[in-house]
């Protein structure tokens, strides 16, 4: 059966919701719903969270605490971009960037995930590693490669949108 997605692009699910209150600090693993049918979903998808490798889940004394993996903390940011929705608002001669990477064959799966997450904050690829977008997506650009610990094989230059030469 399929579902059409009525939603806005801007409103949240109940996972994205979630990662969102466990990134904003530490977050108990314990289900605060009363009924079953909710209390179920919350575990499924703490489950689900942790069978995907965005959260983990530590034992401190008496008390289960989660965090976030470092792809917990890029899915979240990808999150927060997509609530600002900045994508729609660009305008004309809006200030770009180009973002120029090396990252090691040994971290193959951080390098696509961050060519993933380029994609999603509007960058367009010019080469395999080389790709121009929005300065607005920096910050979460900074974040991400902080979280993945790829900073020192990331470079990105900053200007204006650039006319043809014929202009």
């Amino acid at each position: 059966m399929h579902r059409s997605n009525t939603k806005s692009k801007t409103s949240l699910n109940y996972t994205e919701k979630l990662l969102l209150k466990i990134e904003k600090g530490k977050y108990q693993l314990n289900s605060n719903e009363k009924d079953k049918k909710n209390r179920d979903r919350y575990y499924a998808t703490i489950n689900r969270l942790m069978k995907y490798n965005f959260i983990i889940v530590e034992k401190k004394g008496n008390n289960r605490i989660i965090k976030l993996t470092p792809k917990g903390i890029i899915k979240v940011q990808r999150i927060k971009w997509r609530q600002l929705n900045l994508k729609e608002n660009k305008q004309k001669d809006y200030k770009t960037c180009v973002i120029i990477f090396d990252i090691p064959e040994k971290v193959k799966r951080m390098r696509e995930l961050f060519r993933k997450c380029l994609y999603e904050l509007g960058f367009k690829k010019i080469q395999k590693s080389v790709f121009l977008g929005p300065q607005e997506a920096l910050p979460y650009v900074k974040l991400i490669t902080k979280s993945c610990g790829i900073q020192k094989h990331v470079i990105v230059l900053m200007g204006n949108k650039s006319n043809t030469l014929s202009n």
